[in-house]
């Protein structure tokens, strides 16, 4: 018998992942006024997600454009890396003070 493992594409889940945990900091900072007990209800529930699936939108069209550099599958994944913390950064503060 074969053994099968679930294989994950680091293309995929890493921007995934830093896109759910930046929505969850989001969240926890302005719509659960510095908690999570709100988490639950369904608008909120909602919005998590489009958040989670614009801000992985925007990971997947940087990483593509880095792809379409030439660059190799390891430089590729670390600029896009560090080009979607500085983004996603950049966009958190501007949200942060666009709402303060």
């Amino acid at each position: 018998m074969k053994s099968t493992m679930l294989r994950f594409k680091s293309d995929l889940v890493f921007p995934l992942f830093i896109s759910i945990i930046l929505t969850f900091y989001a969240f926890y900072a302005d719509e659960g006024k510095y908690n999570f007990t709100r988490i639950l209800e369904f608008t909120n529930l909602f919005f998590l997600g489009v958040y989670v699936l614009m801000l992985f939108g925007m990971q997947k069209l940087i990483q593509i454009g880095l792809g379409s550099l030439g660059l190799t599958r390891n430089i590729s994944l670390l600029l896009q890396s560090i080009a979607s913390a500085i983004v996603l950064f950049a966009l958190l503060f501007a949200f942060f003070i666009s709402v303060s």
